[in-house]
């Protein structure tokens, strides 16, 4: 990186959330618990290492730094699979479902390593993915 040049970055936010309306008033914890369980045991070992798994961080981070100037940051919303009305949010929905079974297979081998068996892996994984396969009116949220 240069001094006085860009910097842009997205992070993913370590859950999922219901919205907009009508899905809004949906608690994930009830409406998809196998991603609520995911994230929450993903998180739980990123602790363990020291990591904090919050994007909300990120931007006081970087100020603190000292390192740059006119930060600005923004939450985009994605929807998880092709349940959105509009075709561009269904195509990007589709990807990022894709997305989000190529990150629960990337998270494996850290979970073993946390002490987590096979099964348990698998199951965990496996359940995620069944669920934004068919779960509508789910939604991450990435912070640029």
């Amino acid at each position: 990186m240069r001094p006085g040049g860009l910097y842009y970055s997205g992070e993913l936010e370590s859950g999922v959330f219901f919205h907009p309306y009508p899905y809004q008033a949906l608690d994930p914890r009830t409406h998809a618990p196998a991603s609520t369980r995911f994230f929450q045991v993903v998180n739980e070992v990123l602790l363990a290492r020291g990591i904090q798994p919050s994007v909300n961080r990120i931007y006081t981070h970087l100020q603190n730094t000292g390192a740059f100037n006119n930060i600005e940051s923004q939450i985009i919303y994605i929807p998880i699979g092709r349940w959105h009305h509009d075709p561009t949010m269904k195509g990007l929905g589709s990807a990022f479902q894709a997305i989000l079974w190529r990150f629960a297979d990337s998270v494996k081998p850290m979970l073993l390593r946390a002490g987590y068996s096979q099964a348990f892996v698998d199951a965990l994984s496996r359940n995620f993915g069944d669920e934004i396969d068919t779960t509508q009116g789910m939604f991450v949220s990435i912070m640029l």
